[in-house]
């Protein structure tokens, strides 16, 4: 894979982004082993505040020169994206959490957390327990859904706002967003032609 469009940068948080299945590399007599070592020292997903070396950092750090750390974080990812298509179980995700995004106005609620169905979109919900901090409302819809994967699991966001869902709001906005974004491809088909 040419990763010439990908920066350092973006290569380094995207490997440590997948920790667990990184780890799956090391031990093999790769030149960028001190390199992966020193990226998986840092957890993407932590939520404690530890700062994340700079590049220049890492380099000055194993001795290497900026074009040898690039050229190693891409082998990393290569080899990371390799193993993934060898072994499709280096993805497998059995941990499952849900976020729920509650809204009702201008007062919103957020918990975690784990449900047996996937919600989906126009679903609607009833929270008896959120009655007291949204304005009396427990009836909510799923208004939009989306997942994350993370080194180890999958996080599903739920957002949920009150009341019903209202299929022909959603059909005509959506409708609005296409047809947007239709005369804006247009534009820059000429735009480019000129």
């Amino acid at each position: 894979m040419n990763n010439d469009t990908m920066s350092a940068k973006d290569l380094r948080l995207a490997i440590s982004s997948m920790g667990r299945q990184a780890q799956t590399l090391m031990n093999k007599g790769k030149a960028y082993e001190p390199l992966l070592l020193e990226i998986l020292k840092y957890n993407y997903y932590s939520e404690e505040d530890q700062p994340f070396p700079t590049g220049k950092e890492l380099q000055q750090k194993l001795g290497i020169k900026p074009a040898t750390y690039k050229k190693q974080l891409e082998q990393i990812y290569n080899d990371l994206l390799e193993s993934a298509w060898v072994n499709p179980k280096l993805f497998t995700f059995s941990e499952v959490e849900y976020i729920f995004y509650v809204k009702n106005f201008e007062k919103s609620v957020s918990i975690s957390g784990h449900i047996p169905i996937k919600p989906v979109v126009g679903e609607g919900f009833e929270f008896p327990f959120f009655n007291p901090s949204l304005y009396g409302r427990q009836f909510f819809h799923v208004s939009k859904i989306s997942h994350e994967l993370t080194d180890t699991k999958q996080r599903i966001y739920v957002w949920l706002e009150s009341g019903s869902y209202n299929f022909y709001e959603k059909f005509k906005k959506e409708k609005d967003e296409y047809e947007e974004n239709e005369r804006r491809e247009k534009w820059i088909k000429l735009r480019a032609n000129d």
